[in-house]
């Protein structure tokens, strides 16, 4: 039903945020990880293959992480081609948003007069065809 899938990318994702949080030189037990998995619920990680793959997927994560870090050391020093272009740490992923309040309420509200005439158009509209509609009722 899914079980040694489901523990290969749960494996996977433990494993990557302990080397997010701990750092890439972080000693990681993969064989250790899959028997605590297990012991909460029985047969995850279950073919060969499902192994091969945390180790593969493991082994690529810090591969390039290592060589993100070397490129942010090598940019530290020089400008790159791209001189808006950067890597930000983990620790500042999201700059300060800040927002500018309108001096004037008409600013924010610029759509509202436009918005109102067109709804009371539509409803003069309407109630035109519905006097139209009862006036040619009237007729017959």
């Amino acid at each position: 039903a899914g079980i040694g899938r489901t523990g290969t990318i749960i494996v996977i994702d433990m494993l990557v945020e302990m080397i997010a949080t701990k750092g890439v030189d972080t000693d990681i037990d993969i064989q250790k990880m899959i028997l605590m998995v297990r012991s909460q619920r029985s047969g995850m990680v279950q073919t060969e293959a499902q192994y091969k793959f945390i180790y593969m997927a493991i082994s690529q994560y810090i591969e390039t992480t290592k060589k993100k870090l070397e490129l942010m050391q090598v940019g530290k020093n020089q400008e790159s081609e791209y001189g808006n272009l950067g890597f930000t740490s983990k620790k500042n992923l999201h700059s300060t948003v800040t927002r500018k309040s309108s001096k004037q309420k008409e600013d924010v509200y610029e759509n509202l007069h436009t918005a109102k005439g067109k709804k009371e158009e539509k409803s003069k509209k309407q109630k035109s065809a519905e006097q139209k509609s009862q006036g040619s009722m009237k007729k017959k």
